[in-house]
Formats: structure tokens, sequence, C-alpha cells
């Protein structure tokens, strides 16, 4: 008995379409300085709109220098490192949370 070779079609090839990867866009804004330590109107570049400025204090090198000072040499001069008016000033979009301006003391 004398084998037979058995016929088959070649497979079929389908081309391979690579679909495009989808691209996220990343807006960096650098990190602009506020005209003044109060709240202002800042256009918000997350809301396209401009807002009104919610302000932070924060803990900057002026409120460390008062707490440090007031440690060594009066101890009430320390407190004055607690108050909004030596510390750094961060200026937020209230919608979105964004951080728009920093004012450093």
């Amino acid at each position: 008995m004398e084998k037979q070779p058995i016929a088959s079609a070649p497979p079929e090839y389908y081309p391979i379409v690579q679909q495009p990867l989808p691209c996220q866009i990343i807006v960096v804004q650098p990190n602009k300085t506020a005209p003044k330590f109060e709240s202002y109107q800042e256009f918000c570049f997350k809301c396209q709109q401009v807002v009104q400025t919610r302000v932070k204090h924060k803990f900057g090198c002026c409120s460390i220098l008062t707490l440090l000072f007031g440690l060594i040499i009066f101890a009430p001069i320390a407190l004055l490192s607690c108050c909004n008016f030596v510390k750094d000033s961060r200026h937020f979009c209230p919608n979105c949370e964004t951080l728009l301006a920093t004012k450093k003391r």
C-alpha cells in the first residue's frame, strides 16, 4: 500500500493591520507667581474659565525662619510663624482644585 500525499489548500494569510495607539496629551503649566497674597481673579486652564482663586497658606522659608528665630531668641516670636502673614500663599481654582499660582514671602 502506497501512501498518497494529502492535498490541502495553503493556509490563508491575512494582513496584520495595527491600530493606532490613542495618544494622551499632557499639558504642563509652569508654576505661576501670584500678583498678591489675597484671592484674585485668574484664568483656570483646566476649567477654561475665569475664577476667583481660593487661597491656602503653607509654611515657607519666612515662617520657618520666624519659628527658629523665635525659639532661639524669644519664645512668643515663635507663635508668629503660625500666622498667615508669614506663610506662603497658594492659589487654587475653586471648581477643580487645580493649583494656579503661588506667592512666596
